[in-house]
């Protein structure tokens, strides 16, 4: 799960970085990740997501990928909070709380997702619905 962790954080850190114009939340995410590596500590990556400021406090305008970016995210590191190890495909097949166009690219992953090919199949995705 740690893979899938480093993976998806990486990506989001990549999209907050280049296409939501925040560079801020993206060395956050990267910081959470290092800590996580170092010390197997995930709060700080937790700690992103509460209080006033906080990453669900800013709208992100680009497109709906970071979004499900971030959620997918949240998920993998809650099951890594709780000793979980669930599995790569029950964490993308929980499609509760996403729009229609989040869904979208949320099966697109689930169609095409391997680890290893998060950056490729989002740009790919990206070209294919002709997002900017």
């Amino acid at each position: 799960m740690d893979k899938y962790f480093y993976e998806f954080i990486d990506e989001l850190a990549y999209r907050l970085e280049n296409y939501e114009d925040s560079k801020q939340w993206a060395d956050w995410m990267r910081d959470s990740a290092q800590k996580y590596k170092d010390n197997g500590n995930l709060e700080r990556f937790f700690r992103a997501f509460g209080g006033m400021g906080s990453f669900y406090d800013r709208y992100f305008y680009y497109t709906n990928i970071t979004r499900v970016l971030c959620s997918v995210t949240s998920n993998i590191a809650k099951s890594l909070n709780n000793n979980k190890d669930d599995a790569i495909s029950s964490i993308l097949e929980n499609k509760s709380v996403y729009d229609e166009e989040e869904l979208n690219y949320l099966n697109y992953l689930e169609a095409n997702y391997k680890l290893g090919n998060l950056h490729d199949i989002t740009e790919e995705y990206k070209e294919e619905k002709k997002i900017k």
